[in-house]
């Protein structure tokens, strides 16, 4: 399994029913899109350039979805 599934799944709910819905609307959307993990977070890289990252605030209770452009 990748460091980044596994960071995903690890996360307590609700964040991992969203970031689990989050990897499918991303990977369903970017077919050329693969999934690191980087700076201790789920990172999306396609074509070899950043795309964007999935961070959860537990303490602020949401889900954190940052672009590049």
């Amino acid at each position: 399994m990748k460091p980044a599934e596994e960071h995903i799944l690890n996360q307590p709910e609700p964040f991992k029913s969203i970031l689990l819905h989050l990897q499918i609307l991303i990977e369903t959307n970017f077919r050329d899109v693969e999934l690191l993990f980087k700076w201790k977070l789920p990172f999306y890289s396609l074509n070899n350039k950043p795309l964007c990252y999935l961070n959860t605030s537990k303490k602020k209770g949401y889900v954190d979805v940052g672009f590049y452009t």
